[in-house]
């Protein structure tokens, strides 16, 4: 998976304190926080992170079941999404070397569609978590370069695992925000890459 192993699990930790959400997909695992949601082949998930997983949660539902999981134990939930159903648009996104901190001190990466020149916020962890030295390339999974617009959000995704977040608003960036429109932005920022921490 392309998923950053550390990251995920910081993520996971967080999401478990108001509720994460796990489903069983046939071969695939579905875990999503508030703002984020992951979608990876079993197969593929490397055993530190399954246990990670498991040390949170207890246990993986059934194929096609869905639970909220927290320290009061985990609640199954019908009718409820096992799968992302965000689609990529064909709107690839360029990361920009630039951060804004937004409220309550969350570090945000600027994002451009370089057709149109909007600019779109996410959290700048949403963008770290992406790391292609974690991909299993002898097990034939390719590597991921750009993320796409997806719905209000960006999406990443090979043919191994899928990963979507929103983008972030608030009341502190909206003017600057509104004054990036148009204006090029374009980006050195590697995926992977340490010294962009």
């Amino acid at each position: 998976m392309f998923l950053n192993p550390n990251v995920l699990k910081k993520l996971m930790k967080a999401a478990y304190k108001e509720g994460m959400i796990v489903a069983r997909d046939e071969d695939r695992i579905y875990l999503a926080g508030s703002y984020w949601e992951a979608e990876i082949k079993k197969d593929f998930i490397p055993k530190e992170t399954m246990g990670d997983i498991i040390s949170l949660v207890g246990e993986l539902p059934e194929d096609g079941k869905r639970f909220r999981a927290s320290k009061e134990g985990n609640q199954y939930e019908v009718g409820m999404p096992i799968y992302i159903h965000a689609d990529p648009e064909e709107t690839e996104l360029e990361i920009s070397d630039l951060l804004l901190v937004g409220c309550g001190g969350v570090i945000q990466r600027l994002l451009q569609d370089m057709n149109t020149g909007k600019v779109y916020a996410v959290s700048n962890v949403y963008v770290h978590i992406v790391d292609n030295n974690w991909c299993d390339e002898a097990r034939g999974e390719y590597t991921v370069e750009r993320p796409f617009k997806a719905g209000f959000g960006i999406i990443w995704q090979n043919n191994v695992c899928k990963f979507h977040a929103y983008f972030r608003e608030d009341k502190i960036n909206e003017t600057t925000m509104k004054n990036l429109q148009g204006i090029d932005i374009s980006t050195r920022f590697q995926i992977g890459d340490e010294s962009n921490e």
